[in-house]
């Protein structure tokens, strides 16, 4: 999501001079935080003391990216939410939208741009995911029309819909569209930096555009990690995911649903990354 001063752009403009130096910027500040971050990547470092590997909490993770494909066991007829996870700058975000798309049901983070991801917060969560990996947006796009889903660009544009409206769960959950609203099946969710939001190119490849309505006014948007986990939870309720069992004060957690994958890193040419060992 976009900073409160930035200006909105129509998705069919092109990038003013400030904000494509300010997109610059951010690029150059992700190099940096990467170069500095570089000895912990592709691992799962938890959040603070509390995840001691000592006192309890989570060792690091290395994600295995899996190759590019439906999901191994696919029931087409139960909407399936993917995440496409794309120059967001701050690793502690990254970690907690991994953690948001693991409780809320996500088939697959799928990781844009950078080669290589700190997922700091996560809190043993990498396990749970497909992850795999493009070099260009495009490509991704191309990857997900594939398989029949639609990219929604979360974000406030001239043509954005409220979330609710192109997924509506009122007065029950369903996917029947609104009159006027178009019939919806897979989707996958991409959200902008923390910095600048989604720029126009980047909105070129999404299919619609949603925000997600505001109802105090002391601030103009809302941190990256905190629109994810709102978007996600929506898309459960509308296609009628499956509550996971609850146990005193906590979900349970299945061992036996860790995705399986082989013992090396799975690649494809020319697309897929392995990451550091």
């Amino acid at each position: 999501m976009r900073s409160q001063n930035q200006q909105i752009a129509s998705p069919m403009s092109t990038v003013p001079e400030p904000q494509a130096q300010l997109a610059e910027q951010v690029e150059d500040e992700g190099r940096a935080e990467d170069a500095s971050d570089d000895e912990g990547e592709c691992a799962d470092e938890g959040a603070g003391a509390g995840d001691d590997p000592a006192a309890g909490g989570y060792a690091p993770t290395p994600i295995r990216w899996s190759e590019p494909g439906p999901p191994p066991v696919a029931d087409e007829s139960v909407p399936r939410c993917y995440l496409i996870v794309f120059h967001i700058a701050k690793k502690h975000n990254i970690g907690t939208l991994i953690r948001s798309a693991c409780a809320f049901g996500v088939t697959e983070v799928i990781l844009c741009g950078r080669k290589e991801m700190n997922t700091f917060g996560a809190q043993g969560t990498v396990p749970y995911l497909r992850f795999v990996h493009f070099s260009k947006l495009a490509a991704a796009k191309d990857y997900l029309a594939g398989m029949g889903v639609k990219v929604l660009g979360v974000e406030i544009t001239p043509d954005s819909l409220p979330l609710q409206q192109l997924l509506p769960t009122l007065p029950q959950p369903g996917r029947d569209p609104l009159p006027g609203m178009p019939r919806l099946h897979h989707v996958a969710f991409l959200l902008g930096n923390e910095g600048i939001g989604l720029t126009p190119s980047h909105l070129q490849i999404c299919d619609h555009c949603v925000y997600i309505p505001q109802y105090g006014r002391g601030t103009a948007s809302l941190n990256v990690a905190t629109s994810a986990g709102i978007v996600l939870h929506h898309f459960a309720l509308w296609a009628g995911l499956q509550e996971q069992q609850r146990q005193a004060q906590k979900f349970v957690v299945q061992e036996d649903a860790k995705v399986q994958r082989s013992s090396r890193p799975s690649i494809r040419a020319g697309e897929g990354v392995a990451p550091k060992e």
